[in-house]
């Protein structure tokens, strides 16, 4: 695996929000929000597993001016 994961520049479009990502064969990409630092818990918003390419994950749900996200690699 390499030591990084090249992320693009998010896009936020009329409350969707996308996340575009490259991924390596075998691992799960898992992403996550919170609407506030403050929350003690991530909220898996979705899951996929590496092929290899370019993945893109759609957030329609966002209804709060702020969301954080993070992706995490598992």
């Amino acid at each position: 695996m390499s030591s990084g994961i090249f992320i693009a520049t998010p896009v936020f479009n009329s409350g969707t929000f996308e996340l575009h990502f490259d991924t390596e064969f075998g691992p799960t990409y898992a992403v996550e929000y919170k609407e506030t630092l403050d929350d003690p818990v991530w909220i898996e918003l979705t899951a996929t597993n590496g092929t290899g390419g370019p993945q893109t994950i759609t957030d329609n749900g966002v209804t709060n001016a702020v969301r954080f996200y993070r992706l995490h690699v598992r």
